[in-house]
């Protein structure tokens, strides 16, 4: 056998290995290219944030679209800049993008934001005032939205020109529960704030005339009424019971005993109450003075509202909730107070 058979190269094998490691490489660089093409997908449909506030954003002459990304991302309005500028290039918005003044709410998505970029007319936005804040809160809202300064709200309520609404007392320390809780259409350029306070007193005569055109009780008491039980109940089956509970103590001269009142009269929305709090003689404070409060502790929706206005007719006198948010009724004060020791 000739000697050089035995120093003869693989050369099959060695091809056969040279496939096998591009074959390899070729996998790798598909699953690379496919889990960056999933998370940019990902990226562009999924929203930056759970929270629905809204935030203005002004795009300014001959900015890139790099350094739009950059606030974008520090703004919380994207998850991603890289996705951003992608997004944008692949369906040629960048160079669309117009110079101009948005508003966007955070749970919007990148799509959708590249989207709306592209336009810089005035946009209307909404501004939700929720059932149960005070004015207190409604300034602090609308300041948060940076659509008037902070104490802009709570002075108009104060000292704006209300004549046209004879309902509203002329103390102005007696005016909470009169701004109607509801979602609102605003333009962020020609915002007023004694325009949309006038458009919140407009939408409680229109929600509330009904209502206390029929009812059986005076109009200012069902309000400060109702105020109350907005504030001790968020659940709507449970607030007719409860209003009913507070009309029988209130009708019997007896203490109405609501810790919200308490809470309004300290000032302390979710701290700790003290002894001291509870045993305030406050006006307000119905956990020592008898009688309804001199004014509404917050602004109550339409459901508060009617509950005050047509309460359960129950044999209860006594009411409390459990941690879980639960609420138990009672008839007798030992009931109540065997609820206390075995949910509080």
């Amino acid at each position: 056998m000739n000697s050089m058979d035995f120093h003869q190269k693989p050369v099959g094998r060695k091809k056969s290995r040279v496939r096998m490691y591009l074959i390899i490489i070729l996998a790798l660089g598909l699953v690379a290219f496919t889990s960056i093409e999933i998370g940019y997908q990902y990226l562009i449909h999924t929203i930056a944030s759970e929270q629905t506030d809204t935030v203005p954003f002004v795009i300014k002459t001959n900015e890139t679209p790099k350094q739009i990304s950059t606030r974008l991302f520090d703004e919380g309005l994207i998850k991603s800049k890289w996705a951003f500028l992608r997004y944008a290039d692949k369906q040629n918005l960048d160079i669309r993008f117009q110079a101009g003044r948005f508003y966007f709410p955070k749970n919007i998505t990148i799509m959708d934001l590249a989207e709306r970029m592209t336009s810089a007319r005035p946009e209307e936005i909404t501004v939700t005032v929720r059932e149960g804040l005070t004015n207190a809160q409604i300034d602090e809202l609308l300041a948060g939205m940076r659509l008037i300064e902070p104490g802009e709200f709570v002075e108009c309520v104060r000292a704006c020109d209300f004549s046209e609404f004879p309902f509203l007392p002329a103390d102005a320390e007696l005016r909470e529960g009169f701004f109607f809780p509801d979602s609102y259409f605003v333009n962020p350029d020609s915002f007023e704030v004694q325009e949309f306070a006038k458009r919140q007193l407009t939408t409680f005569d229109e929600k509330t005339k009904a209502i206390f055109g029929t009812a059986t009780r005076n109009g200012w008491e069902i309000l400060k009424m109702a105020s109350i039980v907005e504030k001790e109940s968020n659940k709507p089956a449970e607030r007719p019971i409860v209003a009913g509970i507070l009309w029988k103590r209130f009708d019997a001269g007896q203490l109405l005993g609501a810790d919200a009142t308490t809470r309004f009269a300290a000032k302390k929305e979710t701290e700790a109450l003290t002894v001291a709090d509870l045993q305030d003689k406050n006006p307000w404070n119905t956990r020592a003075v008898t009688g309804l409060p001199p004014g509404a502790i917050c602004n109550p929706g339409l459901e508060a509202i009617e509950a005050a206005a047509n309460p359960a007719n129950t044999e209860y006198w006594y009411y409390l909730h459990d941690s879980k948010g639960e609420a138990h009724y009672a008839t007798t004060n030992d009931e109540h107070n065997e609820n206390k020791a075995r949910y509080l």
